[in-house]
This record gives structure tokens, C-alpha cells and sequence, in this order.
């Protein structure tokens, strides 16, 4: 279903790119340091954002509803994540890509890269409001979604919006994540082209064991699982871009947010795609109130 701003639905990393990745994950915004990884209460294993490993360039117009965020005049650079154009005025991003653990991200700090899966050939737009979840928590990494304004754009082959899934999600369904993230771990370089890579969806129970604060609402979270899909994963980077299903007549579906991950073994190992690993994307689906409450 695509969503107007008049519709009534019936029931929601950042990373500097030239800051290098520690295992916590240092981030400078508006020069004042904070750190994206909190210890406690979660695990040391545990990777806050995402980036794409083992996947493929995107080089035609198929995901013309992948748009990038870009946080504009930080002391050290640029921060990226992903969103996703909803409607003609409406994009889903994570709440930590417009947050810190302090304070929201002023709006004029935001700028929304849309109509190229090339990054120096997108049109740019900047946001008029952006709403992050009033639940959202950076300590236990629940409700991590919010949803950006834009000026009304023309839909055309280039730009144009995403249907959300009304169905859930079944275990080992084939899915796929977006975004400009590095090509391998021995690499901090973002691509300058969007990545597409194949997961697999996780057992629900297993997940829900897995997270790093298990009192969060299983409901509300999608995984996928690292051993189904080998040398595959999201990773830092890609924080905020869809998890999407294709099946064929029924068209791409957004089913969920890229959010963190983490391994089962291996503590304070970040590599990304290790058989161990599984990723967390928030469940659109749960969110269909506050999304439609902040249109």
C-alpha cells in the first residue's frame, strides 16, 4: 500500500566518512563526541548501523524509492544513512540517524539525496520536519523509526515511492537490504554506488534471544541470519535504508528499517557477515499508527 498524506490506515549509522570505525563506534556530531555503541545495557558484540557486505551495485532505476540522508556541516564531515520514499513528501529513516543520546538533530542539518543510485547524480531536498518516535530509546534501541517531511516531489521513473507490507514475515523468506555501504571490512570507503544484497529472514524466537536487551517487544523487530546467507550482510553505514521482499507480481514491499546487529559469538568482534552474525531491522508494519500520525 502506498501512503497520501489523506490516507487513514486502520491501526513505525550514521557514519562520518572520514572518521575510522572503532569497536565503539565514535561518533562526532556538531562537535561534541558521543558514542553510538552504548555498553550497557548493550552487549560489547553488538553493531549499531549497518553497512552492505557481499553485494552487488545498483546501476538502473528498480529502487527509485532508496534515498540517502545526508547530516550536512558536522565539524568532521558528513554522517550517511539510508531512507525510504513512502509517498511524494514522505521518506523512513532510523531514529539514531537524526538523534544522540543528548538531543534531535536540528532539520537544517539534514539534506535528502534522491533519483540516482549514484550519489554525485542524485537532486537534493531538504527536509521540512522530521519526527522521531516518541518511544525511541538509544539505550535499549527500541523504536528505532522517523519519519522525514519533504517538499512535495514529482513522481516519476527515477524518483518514486515504495509500497508498505500489510502481511507479515515469515521465517527463511527471501529478502533484500539497500544501501552505500563499504564493499568488505578491510575498507572504510562508502560506495559511490547503491548496493543491493540477498538475506534470509531468522527464526522469531531465536532472534528475540539474541537481541541485546531481550525485554524489547520481539514484535516490533525483523532479523536475518548471517549462516543462510554467507559473506552477506548490512553492516556500519546503511543505518536507516529499507529491508524489502520482491515477489514478483505483487511488487517490492518495505518491510523493515536497517537497525543494528550483532553476533551470538565472538564478543567485541564488529566484522560484518560472519556466520555468527544476525541483523536487526525495525518491523514497519508494527509502526503503521505513528508513521500515519506523522504524515
Amino acid at each position: 500500500m502506498y501512503l497520501k498524506d489523506t490516507d487513514k490506515i486502520s491501526r513505525g549509522s550514521c557514519i562520518n566518512t572520514h572518521l575510522s570505525i572503532s569497536k565503539l563506534v565514535c561518533l562526532s556530531l556538531l562537535g561534541s563526541l558521543f558514542y553510538s555503541c552504548l555498553s550497557h545495557p548493550m552487549e560489547e558484540n553488538t553493531r549499531f548501523g549497518k553497512r552492505i557486505i557481499g553485494g552487488q551495485s545498483v546501476t538502473d532505476d528498480s529502487y527509485g524509492f532508496m534515498g540517502i540522508l545526508k547530516i550536512n556541516k558536522l565539524s568532521d564531515g558528513w554522517f550517511l544513512c539510508g531512507a525510504t520514499l513512502i509517498n511524494n513528501s514522505t521518506l523512513i529513516t532510523a531514529a539514531h540517524c537524526v538523534s544522540t543520546p543528548k538531543y534531535n538533530i536540528p532539520t537544517k542539518q539534514l539534506i535528502i539525496g534522491l533519483g540516482s543510485p549514484n550519489i554525485a547524480k542524485q537532486i537534493e531536498v531538504k527536509p521540512l520536519k522530521v519526527t522521531i518516535h516518541p518511544q525511541w530509546s538509544f539505550s535499549t534501541l527500541e523504536n528505532d523509526i522517523a519519519v522525514i517531511k519533504i517538499p512535495p516531489i514529482k513522481i516519476s521513473k527515477k524518483i518514486w515511492p515504495i509500497n508498505l507490507a500489510t502481511y507479515g514475515i515469515a521465517q527463511d523468506t527471501n529478502v533484500v537490504a539497500l544501501g552505500w555501504g563499504k564493499l568488505s571490512n578491510n575498507d572504510d570507503n562508502l560506495s559511490e554506488n547503491l548496493q543491493k544484497v540477498g538475506l534470509v529472514t531468522g527464526n522469531p524466537e531465536l532472534c528475540s534471544a539474541l537481541k541485546p536487551n531481550k525485554k524489547r517487544n520481539s514484535k516490533s523487530l525483523l532479523c536475518t541470519i548471517n549462516s543462510k546467507s554467507l559473506r552477506k550482510d548490512t553492516c556500519l553505514g546503511d543505518s536507516g535504508g529499507p529491508l524489502i521482499t520482491d515477489n514478483g507480481n505483487s511488487g517490492k514491499q518495505f518491510i523493515g528499517i536497517t537497525s543494528f546487529g550483532t553476533n551470538s559469538t565472538g564478543f567485541g568482534n564488529n566484522e560484518c557477515g560472519l556466520k555468527s552474525g544476525y541483523g536487526f531491522y525495525t518491523k514497519v508494519s508494527y509502526y503503521f499508527d505513528f508513521i500515519y500520525n506523522s504524515l
